[in-house]
């Protein structure tokens, strides 16, 4: 599973405690350490991450627009998936993507590996 959610002006750090927090509050169990669940939370928002997957220079402050079509995200998305399946992400990424990138490869990849 994966869940997201924006930080807008808060932390990536922060979005996790809170998602813990509301867990901790229903006497739930957060996550197990090797459970497939990753939280991805694009700074400042998911706009930003598009914004970069197309091959723009971002900051994760700067609010960026949104898309006049959902479907205008595929290129970005293909992006997406040459990220993360890399070994290494650019210089460049946003730390937030490359916080995602590593959600991936550590919660929902090893997952894959067990398909036939």
């Amino acid at each position: 599973m994966i869940t997201m959610i924006d930080a807008d002006a808060k932390g990536v750090n922060d979005r996790v405690r809170e998602f813990k927090e509301v867990c901790d509050a229903r006497q739930m169990k957060f996550r197990y350490p090797d459970e497939a669940v990753a939280i991805v939370v694009p700074k400042r928002n998911i706009e930003t991450w598009i914004h970069y997957l197309n091959g723009n220079s971002v900051n994760e402050q700067e609010t960026y627009s949104k898309l006049d079509r959902e479907r205008g995200c595929r290129t970005a998305v293909d992006n997406l998936i040459k990220i993360c399946n890399s070994e290494a992400v650019k210089s460049d990424t946003p730390p937030a993507l490359t916080a995602a990138c590593d959600e991936y490869k550590q919660r929902i990849m090893p997952l894959r590996n067990l398909l036939p």
